[in-house]
């Protein structure tokens, strides 16, 4: 279950923000204002202030990304029933992109840190991978299944702007009794020169029996307190652009003008509104990798920027070699790569 699945669940959230989730969310099609960063997911937030804290403690440590690939299969961005499975490229791939930040801070004898950022930045839409570490007081255990387990009062935006973040999320538990977030973030726009501001006001789980109702809904928070993070966002990779034969596509009816990817997933402007439905990368050895439209893949998202233009979202749940791609294929349509 996603955390903005379990937010809709809860009382006290922005009418305004439900109706617009209600409305985009099954076509999968979501259109922008003209603000510069407008985020391209809806999501659902708890509109719960906190009390701040400064960031008391800042260590660097070494970070071991097992448990990012653990929580990308927690399937943070599915809505069907197929979950991702990273396989051993996929977690080399993780550990060469993720970008230790290892900052820290306690409450209430609980410690949270901001362990690492991973993704690509890109002039349409960015992607942004937080992975935190939770370490409970002594002598609280968690439980095996965490499914349910969230971050509760809780908000992420980007600075100066002051544009609020909606996020999907996923929590594991450790194998040495700490837990693990996954926060999925996909802000419009290439994140160069901003700060992200995150504050936390709690850890705990929602009632799994009562989630499925939008408007009805219980919360424990298990490990109250209150932590901030305030940082300059880490370099991301940019999307690298991919050639393209134009007048072939266009004779061909695929309407991409200009596609940009990373071993993460990027970015197809379209030369008019049409939902992509398959996106497929060819490998040398006759391997393939297929992202698709729909409710088991959930991995092309139609949108639009801020002049109104169209573009798709590709999003690699299992993340990808792309330079080692022998060739594409988008609706039927093979583009060979040099």
């Amino acid at each position: 279950m996603k955390c903005d699945k379990i937010r809709r669940a809860i009382g006290g959230i922005d009418a305004d923000l439900i109706e617009a989730a209600d409305r985009t969310m099954p076509a999968k099609q979501r259109a922008h204002t003209a603000s510069r960063c407008r985020i391209p997911r809806a999501a659902l937030i708890a509109a719960v202030l906190v009390v701040l804290l400064s960031v008391s403690a800042i260590a660097y440590y070494v970070v071991s990304h097992a448990n990012t690939a653990a929580l990308m299969e927690a399937g943070p961005f599915s809505n069907g029933n197929v979950r991702p499975e990273i396989d051993e490229t996929g977690q080399q791939l993780i550990e060469n992109a993720a970008i230790d930040l290892g900052f820290s801070q306690t409450s209430n004898g609980t410690t949270i840190t901001l362990d690492s950022m991973l993704g690509f930045k890109d002039t349409k839409e960015s992607l942004m991978y937080l992975t935190f570490t939770i370490t409970p007081p002594e002598g609280y255990e968690f439980p095996e299944d965490m499914q349910y387990w969230c971050f509760w009062n809780d908000r992420r935006k980007l600075v100066p702007e002051d544009y609020e973040i909606p996020y999907t999320a996923s929590t594991v538990k450790n194998p040495d009794g700490s837990a693990s977030v996954l926060w999925a973030m996909m802000p419009q726009c290439d994140l160069s020169g901003y700060r992200l501001h995150i504050e936390i006001g709690g850890f705990g789980t929602a009632d799994k029996e009562l989630v499925a109702s939008l408007y009805d809904g219980s919360r424990v928070i298990e490990l109250p307190g209150s932590w901030t993070f305030d940082f300059t966002l880490p370099d991301l990779p940019d999307t690298q652009e991919i050639t393209l034969d134009a007048a072939a596509l266009r004779e061909a009816g695929l309407p991409v003008t200009a596609l940009r990817l990373s071993d993460f997933g990027g970015i197809a402007e379209l030369e008019h509104v049409q939902q992509l439905e398959n996106f497929t990368l060819e490998y040398p050895d006759g391997t393939e990798y297929t992202v698709s439209f729909g409710e088991n893949g959930d991995n092309l998202w139609l949108n639009m920027d801020e002049q109104s233009r169209p573009f798709c979202q590709v999003l690699f749940l299992n993340p990808q070699p792309v330079r080692k791609a022998s060739a594409i294929v988008i609706d039927g349509v093979r583009i060979p790569l040099k």
